[in-house]
């Protein structure tokens, strides 16, 4: 989802920020790891920005995702069993 469509739903940085660091994003992150790992899945992999000074990267390696590679702007990340 762009940045875009998340303001148009009303969401923000500034009125996410008091959620930050409370763990929902990891339990979510969880929910949908476990869910493919019980689907059959052997590796998982997405993307994200190349700019590894942003929250989203340090917040995947601190989840167990590792770096693959980096093609077309994006930063391709996995995750095995």
């Amino acid at each position: 989802m762009s940045l875009e469509e998340l303001h148009s739903l009303g969401i923000t940085e500034d009125s996410i920020r008091e959620y930050i660091n409370k763990g929902i994003g990891t339990g979510l992150l969880q929910l949908v790891e476990n869910w493919l790992w019980e689907s059959g899945s052997k590796a998982l992999w997405l993307t994200t920005d190349v700019d590894t000074r942003l929250r989203a990267y340090s917040f995947y390696r601190k989840n167990g995702w590792e770096d693959d590679r980096l093609e077309d702007g994006l930063r391709y990340m996995v995750k095995s069993r």
